[in-house]
């Protein structure tokens, strides 16, 4: 966690066991319409109470009622505009949580029968997008799991960009920001075509194996890597500017290279997912 000065680390390794996320590799962050931050790691998916600064644990239920009794890896979270929670991994596919049952359930969307999918986003019109990485296709779905849009990107000349795809950002007026080991590539959905993102200072930017997008409440883009720091991209001047990281615990520095996720929360604090755990 970040509060603009210094980072705090949360981890299962943390000498308090009983208040910590479920898993280290956290994979995705979201913050719910109640101010509860939720994170998607290798062990699952864990709720964080802003009011009770407490950490819950959320079970998986499969589909012939039975409890699954250990952990389930859990890739991204998403929120919907009435505060739906799901959640994707390749294994499941897409999952709903159950406020009744305090679960998470499987969608058994119609979709999965004959498509696979190595990534999900949902944007800000609670539309879900699949990223088939066999078929190099991307795909957009309505919560009813009805098909509204589908890219066949072999024909728009861009190469296989759902490799290894991990990065979505809805940034609004019709565009879509995509980041995989291609680089940072932008869907116009009004032009009907895929460009590249204009920057005054490209070259300190590592375009390759994005993990994630994201942008803050003064509208300034985050982008976490792969093992590739983390860097800041203003819209306004298009420049970038990289984030410094260190191993050894620095409250002025990230403290790992990787970061999958980033998150503000109603404090205007910022989580950073990482392979280390979680700061903020």
């Amino acid at each position: 966690r970040y509060d603009g000065k210094e980072f705090k680390l949360y981890s299962s390794n943390h000498e308090n066991k009983n208040n910590v996320v479920s898993g280290n590799a956290i994979a995705h962050i979201k913050k719910d319409l109640d101010g509860n931050l939720w994170f998607a790691t290798e062990k699952g998916v864990s709720r964080y109470d802003i009011i009770k600064c407490q950490f819950t644990y959320i079970p998986l239920e499969l589909p012939n009622d039975t409890l699954h009794q250990g952990f389930y890896q859990a890739d991204r979270l998403y929120l919907s505009s009435t505060n739906q929670i799901y959640t994707f991994s390749q294994v499941n596919y897409l999952m709903k949580y159950n406020r009744d049952s305090q679960k998470m359930e499987t969608s058994g969307w119609e979709y999965f029968n004959s498509h696979s999918a190595k990534y999900c986003d949902m944007d800000n019109s609670d539309c879900f997008w699949l990223f088939n990485e066999e078929e190099n296709t991307i795909t957009r779905l309505d919560t009813s799991g009805n098909v509204l849009l589908e890219l066949r990107c072999d024909d728009y000349g861009m190469g296989n960009i759902t490799k290894d795809h991990y990065g979505f950002l809805d940034y609004g007026n019709g565009e879509y920001w995509f980041g995989c080991n291609a680089g940072l590539i932008i869907w116009d959905n009004n032009a009907g075509k895929f460009r590249r993102l204009k920057a005054k200072n490209y070259d300190i930017f590592n375009d390759k194996e994005i993990k994630c997008i994201f942008r803050d409440s003064r509208g300034i883009i985050w982008i976490g890597t792969n093992a590739k720091e983390t860097f800041t991209y203003n819209p306004q001047s298009q420049v970038f500017r990289h984030i410094a990281c260190s191993k050894v615990h620095n409250p002025y520095k990230l403290n790992s290279p990787t970061v999958i996720d980033i998150k503000e929360d109603s404090r205007g604090l910022l989580w950073f997912g990482t392979w280390c755990g979680v700061s903020f």
